[in-house]
């Protein structure tokens, strides 16, 4: 990442930000009173039997074959209204998007439709979803953060042929191409804080597989 200014083109954080553990506990205080306020419609996608996901859309006016839409995919702990989500899909809509926020199946408002919990490899829940929004939009984008972001990097690698032409282009944030060494680290006492803080690290509300997203990586 680039600040604008710096010399070499590197990052350079705040003084007072040095160090991942300040960065991340800032992100989330600089931006925890986020919400979406913008009208949403809830869509609900049947992604396979007994598997139902919660999308939540805010349409740009007009036709909606018009504009490009994008669909953002949490990450760990998260759901359609952690603040990177929302300040994502602000920024994607003040600029002329469509925009879906999804949950996995299990997460946020989405726990009601689905009892099961979504996992790493569960990338044919992100293709039904991809294509459900290509049927209202021609055009498509995925931005996933974290495991969100591997489930995107995923289905581009197992599912390239069958996913829709309208998918123009997909963006991973942070992807966690280690799921075993990810979960590892997690564990580790100097970062236990954000496995047991639901505000920061969206925390582990139901029960231990959360902690280890490697885990059932197929179903």
């Amino acid at each position: 990442m680039a600040q604008v200014g710096s010399p070499n083109g590197f990052f350079r954080p705040h003084p007072w930000l040095v160090g991942g553990h300040r960065q991340t506990i800032a992100g989330y205080w600089c931006r925890r009173l986020l919400r979406w306020t913008l009208p949403a419609e809830d869509l609900i996608v049947e992604a396979d039997e007994e598997v139902r996901l919660l999308l939540r859309a805010t349409w740009q006016p007009g036709p909606r074959s018009r504009r490009p839409a994008l669909l953002i995919v949490h990450g760990l702990g998260g759901s359609d209204a952690s603040p990177y989500v929302v300040s994502t899909g602000r920024l994607a809509f003040a600029r002329g998007w469509h925009v879906l926020r999804m949950n996995m199946r299990g997460a946020g408002d989405g726990e009601a439709l689905c009892t099961r919990l979504y996992n790493a490899g569960l990338d044919l829940d992100l293709l039904a979803a991809v294509r459900f929004v290509a049927r209202a939009a021609p055009r498509v984008a995925v931005a996933g953060f974290s495991l969100g972001a591997g489930q995107a990097l995923l289905a581009l690698g197992r599912r390239n042929g069958q996913l829709p032409e309208a998918l123009r282009a997909v963006a991973g944030v942070s992807p966690p191409l280690d799921l075993s060494a990810c979960a590892d680290a997690l564990a580790r006492p100097d970062n236990r804080l954000y496995q047991h803080s639901r505000a920061i690290g969206g925390g582990c509300a139901r029960g231990p597989t959360c902690s280890r997203p490697d885990a059932s990586a197929e179903r």
